[in-house]
């Protein structure tokens, strides 16, 4: 059954048994965190008192992955097996999966976790094996209303209110970034917020909110290098993970990408209005792709695979080194800064 993480929380919430298998995909990581910690929870209640977590990050992983699988437990309870993967299934791989599937382990519950899958996945013979033997829970990017809605919910579950023009503000902040907005939303509460007002978010953004997650794609844009390396600085230092860091910055780029394709094919306020792009980030996506090349784009989209790769341990090098003089790079316009700020 293919369900999104809304309606695998209305069946949670209903009480409705686990199946033996759920895969939890897509494009967006705060909503797979969100189905992710619904279903360990759930299963905890159901008796599933083990918790295992595997990470395949080669194809040999899986034999690995499937030896654990059909052991029983240590002590005599049901266990949540989560394995993340970023792969694809190689024929041999998903042939294997479908043949457990088959004959399920009933002590163990097997949680797939991965990111984001194209439509040929969705339609593969695994993915469709999930289906039919569990669920397959599908986190899309969020927009318009349904981003709206999402902001609100997070609100009134903190027990805090947002005003309309707020809603709107923050909306446009987060870009589809849910997990960035979460933590602002938490930060808020934690401060002692109860109402957010377009007031209370514009005096945010110029004090402290520099430092978050949202003011570094707008310094990519805004080209103001020195400003973007604060922010890189400043996050890492309270903690903030490389993996959100880089997918902040190839979600930026990728933006980048789109925009300069489209520029050519439609009038600009047509494009804003597609991208939700408005005032002064308008302005500043509108003069920095008069200064960009394809060229140029396609260099960054590189150097961020590779980084992706370091921090998978799949190449050598310092990722946080390389993300430093990529987001350098992008927002000098390929002219890197002669010194690093610290």
């Amino acid at each position: 059954m293919m369900m999104t993480p809304e309606q695998l929380l209305f069946r949670l919430g209903q009480g409705s048994s686990l199946p033996p298998v759920i895969l939890c995909c897509g494009e967006e990581p705060q909503r797979i965190l969100t189905s992710i910690d619904a279903i360990k929870q759930s299963s905890k209640v159901l008796g599933f008192l083990e918790q295992q977590l595997m990470v395949v990050e080669q194809a040999s992983d899986w034999e690995l992955v499937w030896m654990h699988y059909q052991e029983q437990s240590l002590f005599a309870s049901l266990r949540v097996m989560q394995v993340l993967f970023s792969t694809k299934l190689t024929g041999a791989q998903s042939e294997t999966l479908q043949r457990h599937l088959a004959n399920p382990n009933s002590d163990v519950l097997l949680l797939l976790r991965t990111g984001e899958v194209d439509k040929q996945t969705l339609e593969s013979k695994w993915v469709k094996a999930i289906e039919a033997n569990g669920w397959v829970v599908h986190s899309k990017t969020l927009t318009g209303n349904a981003l709206n809605q999402w902001i609100t919910q997070e609100v009134t579950q903190l027990q805090m209110s947002i005003t309309p023009a707020a809603l709107a503000m923050l909306a446009d902040w987060s870009q589809g970034n849910l997990m960035a907005t979460r933590q602002s939303l938490l930060r808020w509460q934690l401060e002692g917020v109860l109402r957010l007002d377009e007031s209370l978010l514009a005096q945010d953004q110029q004090d402290w909110a520099r430092y978050d997650i949202f003011a570094l794609s707008n310094a990519l844009t805004a080209q103001q290098a020195e400003s973007a390396l604060r922010i890189l600085q400043r996050l890492r230092e309270t903690g903030e993970e490389l993996v959100l860091l880089l997918w902040t910055v190839s979600k930026e780029l990728r933006l980048w990408q789109s925009l300069y394709v489209a520029q050519g094919q439609k009038p600009w306020s047509q494009i804003a209005n597609e991208y939700r792009l408005w005032g002064e980030r308008s302005t500043s996506m509108q003069r920095l792709l008069r200064q960009i090349s394809l060229t140029q784009l396609a260099y960054w989209q590189q150097l961020a695979l590779q980084i992706d790769r370091q921090t998978k341990g799949q190449m050598s090098g310092d990722p946080w080194l390389e993300l430093m003089w990529l987001v350098a790079d992008m927002s000098s316009v390929g002219k890197r800064l002669a010194r690093r700020v610290a």
